[in-house]
């Protein structure tokens, strides 16, 4: 189970820096998201369409400022051509 602090108002992860808010798990899940839609040939856009969800709102995934829900990132592991599976394994690395 994760450990969540409270700083000045806001809630914090264990792996979240309380100074920036900056998370390195958040981080890997940007990176991995955006790397397999760019090899997959999709624009933010079209991701966005596929996945029924603003483009805006892959732009926080990619950014790091959210997470995606698990059912996102299912829809996008088939749509990216992955195994079931992959796309967390490629976030943790």
């Amino acid at each position: 189970m994760n450990t969540v602090a409270v700083h000045n108002g806001k809630f914090y992860n264990e792996d979240m820096d309380i100074n920036t808010g900056n998370s390195p798990t958040l981080k890997r899940v940007a990176e991995a998201i955006n790397k397999q839609r760019k090899d997959a040939g999709f624009s933010q856009a079209k991701l966005a369409s596929e996945l029924g969800v603003s483009q805006p709102l892959v732009s926080h995934w990619e950014h790091g400022k959210l997470y995606p829900a698990i059912d996102h990132i299912a829809k996008m592991e088939k749509l990216f051509g992955l195994e079931p599976g992959a796309l967390f394994i490629s976030m943790a690395y």
